[in-house]
């Protein structure tokens, strides 16, 4: 898959996750794509238990999220729902505040450097919300609300999405959206 061609350029056998090394976590984050839905949840469920397990992060959570966002931003359908889930459990995870990683030879805090790199994908989950073609809406909607730290940014560009939103349900989605959200 050319998509994901930087994946073999880090050493997953020298991450943790909840149950070892994470070797085969490239496999499964390919396997997300799978147009299989079997290969897909079984994908997921790889990664949900050994990457973000019941909340806890590991260390290579921290390297899984660019790689989801990569294919948030590609034109692929199948198994963008897994990526916005687990982007939602890993954005909203834990991990002791002195549990760190190394990349480029910068420590780096597991909790906070993972929220991080879901933060910075911000762009591309409201570029979901706003395409009225897209089955994703709901859970790119679900991640934004999440992301309390992009709540200036996003509230403007939800309350223009309702202004133009065709469809009722997902207005209304949008509506409740704005309400969760809190601007300080």
């Amino acid at each position: 898959m050319v998509m994901l061609k930087n994946i073999e350029k880090i050493d997953w056998s020298n991450l943790k996750t909840a149950s070892g090394t994470a070797s085969e976590v490239p496999r499964a984050i390919r396997d997300l794509t799978s147009v299989d839905s079997k290969t897909r949840e079984r994908a997921y469920w790889q990664l949900d238990n050994h990457v973000v397990l019941q909340s806890d992060l590991y260390e290579s959570a921290y390297f899984v999220v660019p790689f989801l966002i990569e294919i948030l931003d590609s034109k692929i359908i199948d198994g963008r729902e897994y990526v916005y889930d687990l982007l939602f459990e890993i954005a909203n995870g834990y991990a002791p505040e002195d549990e760190i990683c190394v990349y480029d030879g910068c420590k780096i805090y597991i909790k906070q450097g993972t929220r991080d790199r879901v933060v910075a994908g911000i762009e591309t989950y409201m570029k979901e919300i706003l395409d009225t073609s897209s089955n994703c809406r709901s859970k790119a909607l679900e991640l934004v609300v999440s992301l309390k730290e992009k709540f200036r940014t996003i509230v403007p560009e939800l309350q223009e999405a309702i202004a133009r939103e065709a469809s009722r349900d997902f207005k209304r989605e949008l509506t409740e959206a704005l309400s969760e959200i809190s601007v300080d």
